[in-house]
């Protein structure tokens, strides 16, 4: 990061919560206008797969104590 971005982001951080979620909408709104096409089309692939899968299958659930015991 260079150190005006670093600036620019120490400044950010110290703003209230409402202009922190004001700056970066606006700043990911500005990106959103740069995506890859390609890009953009297999997460629109990958989410329509993951939701055929979802539907197609019930969901599976763990019990909190049989999953820490996995880990």
């Amino acid at each position: 990061m260079s150190p005006k971005a670093k600036e620019v982001l120490d400044a950010a951080l110290a703003l209230p919560d409402a202009d922190k979620t004001a700056l970066a909408e606006a700043l990911l709104s500005e990106l959103a206008g740069s995506v890859d096409p390609a890009v953009e089309a297999a997460w629109k692939v990958e989410v329509q797969k993951r939701s055929e899968a979802h539907h197609v299958r019930e969901p599976r659930s763990i019990r909190w104590e049989d999953l820490k015991r996995e880990l």
